[in-house]
């Protein structure tokens, strides 16, 4: 086993959090292993750590997300589930089995033999009152697509009632008749048309009907959440563009109203002959899996964290992966409605707390995580280990999730943030969308006793600029506020400050008032310690850096830098095998973003299929230095041509030329997209013109650069660096008349604008 994890693993999309997972259960536990998921979402944790011999408790207080992790897990017959596929489908409804029934309500017409066809979905403008096309499929003549809807159309939706038995029906299963959680059933139901909550409502009812005492009950309430999910009046019509949907829970400007009971039918068959790989043991109590005498299996389920936290044995468990659970009334609404049509109110009703909490209401999370980690920092044995995870989170978030933590009992040993976005300029103490991870150690419950408030405040602004510093001399450049937060809140962690925020009791709000110790340090911090770098005169963004910084190579440039020798190294190389390795390079507070890595891997490389990567033959390093000695040797040939003396510094890439003993010119030549070298390297006082030679396939990266540092176009103005590029100059060198003085006619008005001979407006 691994002593830690201090760098990010990365995953692709397809595989979710797969391989992070597989890469802590190495790190920390081993064959017959405790491992406690208490806020599962899907059957990862539970395949991986099974497959190695692990023994699981992956539960949650949400019963859909129990329901998609235990059934993922499940091996099911096709057979077995075909047939009570088609005991459901031809149950008797008003006189016609329950698929004819449903399937009349879906009836269209087919554009081209005029006969009666199936319909797959509906597209609906938000305003209307009728649907404006069908997609069909018609089984006379095979015909498929779109259409206008007509007056057909139009009388079939007359036949549901939109407040009929089956909408009252389904609204009772959710909410008691009075209060909040009524109004919040209802309002959720309209982002169904009255002819899906018709379908739902039947389905749900046969299948109580027919299943409630068999497995396969769990099955089929899957395919139908499935089909509720797809459902909603949230879901584009497939084709047009993607919409941001930031209205929360209002319905799309067009939108799909799908055949839900073909979705339930497609979910349900989809399910059949599932065989999991490797299969998966699944107990039926969970105190079989936690019994100290047990050396295998696995539980899947619902339970709430301190029922779990009771079922465990004290100091037993070796790792515990803890995802923790949104907050906001936008993410519950819905499943709460699901929950209660496919479990009942009282099921629904456990997620009632959620559902009526603002996004914003960070106190009443704290409370309810700190509950809930102190309930499972019991569970973790002395070398054990717990997992935050925070994917595509704020800074609230992290804020939240670090406070509760600390003071639950829990000691922080590693923390990584990974920013999902580009590290550019933010508000001054704004966020960037960004997945955390960190992770903690049992330990003692804190300090006993307060700290006197105006001492409390002293030591969090000290710590708050100490963690500024070392993170930026760390990366040796400037970088947005998100980036300090994250280090800044671990800093409060690890000397016990945010728990002795929390032991005093005037402070009504603990987490603002920390908040507003960390602004309130930084901002009196700027002009002597940090300096804020303004993206424009507007001064609504910026960047934090240090007032007098230490001679260092920039963060970027060594990302850059690492990532072409893995590729010369390993190339072709899997892309998520050479992000890993990258991140390897540069743990905790060097974490990179992964927008850059990706420039950098772009920059140098080219795509294969399968998501490999290729390195361009022309950026290998033998191949790049020779193109800069060849450079370098233009350079001096035309400043003897021109009867200078010439000088070659080739350490730094550099030719000076000299008139009369004094160098008067300088010649940097660039292979990569550093520019450090710019503004460190000493320059002859004489000097009177320096050249700056960068490498056209690096302008992309240049760029970038300029967009990340705001100050950086400022610190080479004041050297006086003026940019030619080198296709510019092996173009002009191969002209009759090429004199040195006409060098000036190859500058660039900006580093990064491709320029032809001559030519001195930008492009």
């Amino acid at each position: 086993m691994m002593s830690t994890i201090d760098f990010w693993v990365p995953d692709s999309q397809s595989t979710g959090q797969r391989r992070a997972i597989a890469a802590y259960l190495q790190a920390f536990t081993e064959e017959g292993s405790l491992v406690l998921e208490p806020f599962c979402r899907s059957d990862a944790l539970t395949s991986l750590a099974a497959g190695e011999g692990r023994r699981v408790l992956a539960v949650s207080f949400n019963r859909l997300d129990a329901l998609r992790a235990r059934v993922a897990l499940l091996t099911i017959p096709k057979r077995e589930l075909d047939s009570a596929l088609t005991r459901i489908a031809d149950s008797p409804k008003s006189s016609l089995t329950l698929r004819e029934h449903l399937s009349r309500l879906y009836r269209t017409t087919c554009l081209r033999c005029r006969q009666e066809a199936q319909a797959d979905y509906y597209v609906w403008e938000r305003s209307g009152t009728l649907p404006i096309q069908v997609r069909f499929v018609c089984p006379a003549c095979g015909e498929s697509g779109l259409k206008a809807t007509d007056d057909f159309d139009e009388q079939i939706l007359k036949e549901i009632p939109a407040r009929g038995l089956h909408y009252w029906h389904l609204l009772d299963r959710i909410a008691p008749q009075e209060g909040n959680a009524r109004k919040v059933a209802t309002d959720s139901l309209e982002l169904y048309s009255p002819r899906s909550l018709y379908v739902i409502s039947n389905l749900q009812l046969k299948i109580d009907a027919l299943f409630s005492a068999s497995p396969l009950c769990d099955l089929f309430r899957f395919a139908l959440l499935e089909a509720m999910q797809r459902g909603t009046k949230l879901n584009a019509v497939p084709g047009d563009p993607p919409t941001s949907h930031s209205s929360g829970l209002r319905p799309l400007q067009r939108y799909a109203e799908w055949n839900i009971w073909r979705l339930f039918e497609r979910a349900a068959r989809a399910l059949g002959g599932q065989q999991p790989s490797p299969p998966v043991l699944l107990e039926s109590k969970p105190d079989k899996v936690a019994s100290p005498e047990s050396t295998s299996g696995c539980f899947v389920g619902h339970l709430t964290v301190r029922k779990l936290a009771a079922t465990v044995p004290k100091a037993s468990a070796h790792l515990v992966w803890v995802e923790a659970p949104p907050l906001g009334r936008t993410h519950w609404a819905l499943p709460y409605l699901w929950t209660g049509c496919l479990f009942g109110r009282r099921a629904a009703a456990a997620l009632w707390p959620l559902v009526r909490r603002r996004s914003s209401d960070w106190s009443w999370y704290l409370s309810a995580m700190r509950s809930a980690l102190a309930a499972l920092a019991t569970t973790l044995r002395q070398d054990g280990h717990l997992v935050l995870v925070g994917p595509s989170k704020g800074a609230a978030f992290h804020e939240t999730v670090t406070m509760a933590a600390a003071s639950a009992g829990l000691q922080p040993e590693t923390s990584v943030y990974r920013a999902l976005e580009p590290e550019l300029p933010t508000k001054p103490f704004g966020g960037l969308l960004g997945d955390y991870r960190s992770t903690w150690r049992a330990g003692t419950a804190g300090p006993q006793w307060p700290m006197e408030t105006p001492e409390l405040l002293t030591n969090c602004r000290a710590a708050a600029v100490q963690a500024a510093k070392e993170l930026l001399a760390a990366r040796a450049e400037p970088v947005p506020y998100a980036r300090l937060q994250a280090h800044i809140w671990e800093t409060l962690a690890r000397r016990s400050l945010l728990q002795r925020t929390l032991l005093i009791q005037d402070l009504g709000a603990p987490l603002d008032w920390v908040r507003q110790q960390v602004s309130m340090a930084l901002q009196s911090a700027v002009g002597t310690v940090l300096v804020q770098l303004w993206k424009d005169e507007e001064k609504e963004e910026c960047l934090w850096w240090l007032a007098r910084p230490q001679e260092a190579t920039p963060l970027t440039e060594r990302v850059e830098a690492a990532v072409a020798t893995l590729l010369e190294q390993h190339s072709p190389v899997d892309l998520t095998d050479l992000l890993s390795q990258v991140y390897q390079s540069f743990p905790g507070v060097l974490t990179p973003d992964e927008a850059w890595i990706l420039a950098c891997i772009k920059s140098y490389a080219s795509p294969l299929e399968g998501g490999q990567w290729l390195m361009n033959q022309a950026d290998h390093a033998q191949v790049r230095s020779a193109a800069r000695n060849d450079l370098l040797s233009l350079l001096v040939s035309l400043g003897q041509k021109g009867g200078y003396d010439c000088r070659v510094d080739q350490n730094h890439g550099t030719v000076y030329w000299a008139q009369g003993g004094r160098e008067t010119a300088a010649l940097m030549v660039l292979d990569s997209g550093s520019l450090s070298s710019l503004l460190y390297q000493p320059i002859p006082a004489a000097v009177t013109r320096a050249f700056a030679i960068l490498p056209e396939a690096r302008l992309d990266l240049i760029k970038a650069r300029f967009e990340r540092s705001p100050n950086l176009r400022q610190e080479l103005a004041a050297r006086h660096w003026q940019f030619i590029h080198d296709q510019d100059l092996l173009l002009w060198a191969t002209g009759n008349e090429t004199r040195p003085d006409g060098l000036s006619s190859l500058v660039s008005p900006e580093p990064f604008t491709t320029q032809g001979p001559g030519q001195l407006s930008l492009l």
